[in-house]
């Protein structure tokens, strides 16, 4: 299956995805960062975590 990738998201993951044998296009999305058929796919670091849930009341629990 294809994955599309946000051109802003980490050429490492993309790099690694590709050696796994994993077809990716690497284009503009949003919202998320990733694609994999009808699914969007969005990262989130510690921080983004917190700040989610002390300024939006959602977090790392939706993960």
């Amino acid at each position: 299956m294809r994955v599309v990738a946000d051109v802003h998201e980490p050429r490492e993951i993309v790099g690694y995805l590709e050696r796994s044998g994993v077809p990716v296009e690497v284009r503009s999305i949003s919202p998320g960062d990733y694609v994999v058929g009808s699914v969007g796919i969005e990262t989130q670091q510690g921080g983004d975590c917190v700040r989610d849930q002390a300024y939006l009341g959602q977090g790392c629990e939706e993960a």
